[in-house]
This record gives C-alpha cells, sequence and structure tokens, in this order.
C-alpha cells in the first residue's frame, strides 16, 4: 500500500538490518535486496534519530536546532530522504 510521507508521519528503523556507524557515516545492508547503502552528514544523523520511532515534525525540529537550514527547506529535504528511505525498504512508516 503507497503511503505518502507527511510532517505528521511517524518513522523508524527497520529491524533487520545490520548496520555499522564509524566516523560520523552509516553502512547497512538490506538483507532482503542484497544492497548496500552509506549515508553521511545529515543523512547519518536522521538515521541516528530514527533509532526509536518519531514524526517527520519531531526529526525537523531537532534538525533545526542542529544545523543552519531553512524551516521550509528542510521538511522538503526530510519528507524526500524519507520516501527514499521507504522505497529501498528501510523504515517502518505509521500515519
Amino acid at each position: 500500500m503507497y503511503r505518502n510521507i507527511t510532517k505528521e508521519t511517524v518513522i523508524g528503523r527497520k529491524t533487520n538490518l545490520p548496520f555499522v556507524e564509524m566516523d560520523g557515516e552509516v553502512g547497512m545492508l538490506n538483507v532482503d535486496n542484497g544492497k548496500y547503502y552509506s549515508l553521511e552528514n545529515v543523512a547519518a544523523r536522521i538515521w541516528e534519530l530514527i533509532a526509536t520511532e518519531k514524526s517527520i515534525n519531531d526529526i525537523v525540529s531537532i534538525l533545526l536546532e542542529e544545523y543552519e537550514i531553512d524551516k521550509d527547506n528542510c521538511f522538503t529535504q526530510v519528507i524526500s530522504f524519507a520516501e527514499s528511505l521507504k522505497n529501498e525498504g528501510l523504515i517502518d512508516v505509521k500515519g
């Protein structure tokens, strides 16, 4: 079932994904499709944040405190990134 990710959507990591964090980067393997992914900088920070489920609103609020970025741009980028993670089967999506 296709779901659009909105500001209220809650996302969290899939539990069956082996990953490693090293020097601010995250590498992970999707065992279902055999693909390897590498996340850096803000993407790695988002991955860290969704260790426990969070809404897009909560993620953006945290990022706005930590980085100098426009709020609307931040929402756009986080939603786009979350859509990518969802499409690759790396996260669970609720709401």
